[in-house]
């Protein structure tokens, strides 16, 4: 379902993100969005529209290239 959402969301010019800490940090959920205590949140997707020029959006992470760390097996 998220997975299908993101890029609906996208497609409507809207910036959308699946979002862990919804799982880590329940009770801030639950307060902000109105989800009752009786609903289990599953997964978290922020929506809204993108501000490119928000500073943290220039955040760059140093990240160890994927090849250093992963092995691909049977897609040669």
């Amino acid at each position: 379902m998220t997975h299908g959402l993101v890029p609906a969301v996208w497609s409507r010019g809207f910036g959308t993100v699946i979002n862990g800490q919804g799982i880590v940090q329940p009770a801030v959920v639950r307060e902000h969005a109105n989800i009752p205590d009786d609903m289990v949140i599953m997964t978290c997707i922020a929506m809204g529209y993108a501000n490119h020029d928000f500073v943290a959006n220039r955040v760059k992470s140093r990240r160890t290239p994927n090849e250093y760390i992963v092995t691909y097996t049977g897609f040669e």
